[in-house]
């Protein structure tokens, strides 16, 4: 039987029993070789009990394994505190284990008690010493920025570390490495060294460094891998490539720029600084746009030249160098001329554009805007020079999407009838509406000028009618506008518009129920908000003015 004792002072009689320690193997690590395991006593012990030690070996592969464990296979070729060693034990490390126990009578019974339990280090042949768990940290205080390589000496020969290589380098590319000229201070923490140098206020640079561990012994010391680990000190973020334009630089057009992100550390993009700039004759430059990657050229950009800018920051608020595309020259406007018609007949041509912005986000659909930038070129319509949508009717109206009531009149305050609204909204999707017309309600023929975007619109589920008929000429109410304007964009993006609650707003029970998501999406998209801060007026009707800006919104998110 065995059993663990722990023997304590008892009536003033101390009894010390002796224990291993300092369990060490002897012996040349080769091949049917005889390797042993000695060890040191606590003190010395003579009575009539008899004490016994046990041997154990064993080996494993990782020097740092839990023992014992399944990773440990214990050895057969053993004799006592001997063991033989074979070929296949020179491709890892042995260990040997000694339990010490004392025999004690105890009636007619011998019991074995375990005194204690100790194992050597493990031993290998002869290899060189390793540089262990390196790690390069950059940190980062209000006194100062460093640079630190942390590493542990090992050797499983015991051979002690000593004449260790530390060689700091620095790059400009990451390519063409030279000796660094910062000076690094060593120190040690139990079992780890630090090499650090200071690397306050250097940026976009490349940093290396190199440790070749080396022992006392010089027992292959020379043999030692050389471990190396780099660092990218925070780069500045750059814009990759050239910035590249999009659109026709002429007035009323929609220029959209695009760049590449780059970061030589992987930190993410945020809070780039982005705007549009003019330049004029002189050379003076002016920004005109702000926080957008498109614009809208307007009639004061007439012959000056327009290009787009950005100053690329990272999350670590680490700013590039301000980037300009190439410049574009605007031609000299000449003012159009309109011909009569309704809001949405004729044969108007018009291209489909995106990514308008041109709105302040917290303008409701009939709140005044500051008019004062508006183009000084003469105004056409003469009912919209003081309008509070004067610059969004002027671009929708400049792209052939609208015309006038009138050559020189507008009408922004008119309100849109159904058939009017379903045709602004296909074209400034760019649907193609030229089919033939189907008979799909029974109150449009064949001879009406939206017959066709009519059966488009039904063909794609956009409209579906009132008992057979679509009521064309009725004035369509907001829910209405929401239901065609969610149905458009959903079709044309393949995406799910996202929907807002629509508790704020006191009078959201007026809605139909039908019109509920369609609205709620509506909102969200921010196509359609408020008439006041907390009215929606579902039911009530949109005026041309109003419209107008919707449309652009929505534009601004296809």
């Amino acid at each position: 039987k065995l059993y663990n004792v722990t023997v304590s002072k008892t009536d003033g009689l101390t009894c010390t029993l002796p224990k291993v320690e300092n369990v060490v193997i002897a012996g040349d690590f080769e091949e049917n070789t005889d390797i042993s395991c000695t060890y040191n006593e606590t003190v010395s012990f003579s009575g009539s009990h008899s004490i016994s030690d046990e041997y154990q070996w064993f080996k494993g592969a990782d020097y740092f394994a839990e023992f014992p464990g399944d990773s440990w296979i214990e050895l057969t070729q053993t004799e006592g505190n001997k063991c033989k060693l074979s070929a296949s034990d020179l491709d890892g490390y042995v260990v040997c284990r000694v339990i010490r126990s004392i025999n004690v009578s105890v009636g007619n019974e011998i019991v074995k008690l375990v005194l204690n339990d100790e194992k050597s280090k493990p031993i290998a042949k002869p290899t060189a010493p390793v540089c262990h768990n390196p790690e390069i940290n950059y940190d980062h205080t209000e006194v100062k920025d460093t640079l630190a390589f942390t590493y542990e000496y090992f050797d499983a020969n015991m051979d002690e570390e000593n004449g260790t290589v530390i060689l700091w380098e620095e790059s400009e590319d990451g390519d063409t490495w030279t000796v660094s000229s910062l000076n690094s201070v060593e120190t040690k923490d139990g079992s780890k060294t630090k090499s650090e140098i200071d690397v306050t206020g250097i940026t976009d640079k490349y940093f290396r460094c190199s440790v070749t561990v080396k022992n006392a012994e010089q027992t292959l010391g020379d043999k030692s891998e050389t471990v190396s680990l780099s660092y990218v000190m925070p780069f500045r973020p750059v814009v990759k490539g050239v910035i590249t334009v999009s659109g026709n630089a002429q007035v009323g057009s929609i220029l959209t720029a695009d760049y590449d992100y780059f970061d030589a550390n992987g930190d993410e993009e945020f809070g780039s600084e982005i705007m549009w700039i003019r330049k004029d004759s002189a050379g003076n430059e002016t920004v005109v746009s702000q926080n957008s990657y498109s614009y809208l050229v307007q009639q004061s950009d007439s012959g000056c030249s327009i290009a787009f800018a950005v100053i690329p920051k990272n999350t670590l608020s680490k700013d590039g160098d301000k980037t300009y595309s190439t410049f574009l020259s605007v031609p000299v406007y000449v003012q159009p001329t309109y011909s009569g018609g309704g809001s949405s007949g004729g044969s108007s041509s018009y291209v489909g554009y995106k990514d308008i912005s041109i709105l302040d986000e917290n303008i409701n659909e009939n709140e005044n805007v500051n008019v004062n930038n508006k183009p000084t070129t003469e105004v056409k319509f003469t009912d919209i020079e003081d309008h509070w949508a004067y610059n969004e009717i002027t671009a929708l109206v400049g792209k052939g999407y609208i015309k006038g009531k009138s050559e020189n009149t507008f009408a922004p305050e008119d309100k849109i009838t159904r058939s009017e609204w379903l045709t602004l909204l296909l074209r400034c999707a760019d649907i193609d509406t030229d089919i033939e017309y189907n008979d799909c309600f029974n109150d449009v023929g064949r001879d009406d000028w939206y017959a066709k975007t009519v059966q488009k619109a039904y063909d794609l589920g956009i409209i579906s009618g009132d008992n057979g008929n679509f009521n064309a000429n009725d004035v369509v109410t907001r829910e209405q506008m929401a239901k065609m304007i969610i149905s458009v964009y959903e079709y044309k993006t393949q995406k799910t518009a996202v929907a807002s609650s629509l508790d704020g707003f006191s009078d959201n029970s007026d809605l139909s129920k039908w019109a509920e998501a369609y609205m709620e999406k509506a909102v969200g998209m921010e196509f359609i908000k408020g008439v006041t801060e907390n009215s929606l007026s579902p039911l009530s009707h949109a005026t041309r003015a109003q419209s107008v800006v919707i449309l652009l919104r929505f534009i601004d998110k296809l």
